[in-house]
């Protein structure tokens, strides 16, 4: 009697991690690359993404950026175009903060570690030095969602989660992010 008993228990354990599982996977949700005018999914605003904060590598969801325009650059350690345009892009963050976001993205195809990104920062303090720009690290979620085959790569968002334009570098300006967090489009 006793063995049957652990025998029905184990089953019904069985069954219910199947069941959990398969509850799981049916839960995904399975990204697409995005295009200008599609909104962003809302699980965008929900997942952790590592991002280094004060030095350190921390897990950060993006939801307290929901609602302000967003300026993704997609950069690599050893993209020396993306380099030198960033500490343009971080005045620009500074200058329109807070109502709107830059987000630095460096993603794993760059075949950069969080630990050379974050060695990068170290040996330029002058770049994110008070600066609210959040770097996200070794990130698969964005190339998914905007893939890209050159660096820098620039992804405007707007204020409702819409894709608003790709741009190169050469379209950064501080009239181009004004005209962006009054909420006109992009030209």
């Amino acid at each position: 009697m006793k063995k049957t008993l652990n025998v029905r228990v184990m089953a019904l354990l069985c069954l219910c991690c199947f069941l959990t599982v398969h509850a799981a996977a049916q839960k995904r949700i399975t990204l697409k690359p995005l295009n200008i005018g599609e909104t962003l999914p809302e699980s965008f605003w929900s997942t952790k993404h590592s991002t280094l904060t004060n030095g350190e590598v921390t897990q950060t969801e993006l939801r307290t950026f929901k609602g302000k325009p967003l300026i993704l650059d997609f950069w690599a350690t050893w993209c020396g175009v993306c380099i030198a345009h960033m500490p343009q892009l971080i005045a620009l963050q500074e200058q329109f903060a807070p109502k709107m976001q830059v987000l630095l993205i460096n993603c794993t195809n760059t075949r950069d570690t969080e630990e050379t990104v974050k060695t990068f920062f170290e040996s330029r303090p002058e770049l994110l030095k008070e600066s609210s720009a959040l770097p996200v690290l070794s990130d698969t979620t964005f190339n998914i969602l905007f893939p890209h085959r050159f660096l820098p790569h620039y992804v405007w968002i707007d204020g409702k989660g819409k894709v608003a334009a790709f741009t190169s570098a050469e379209f950064i300006s501080a009239k181009q992010v004004e005209q962006f967090v009054k909420g006109r489009d992009v030209e």
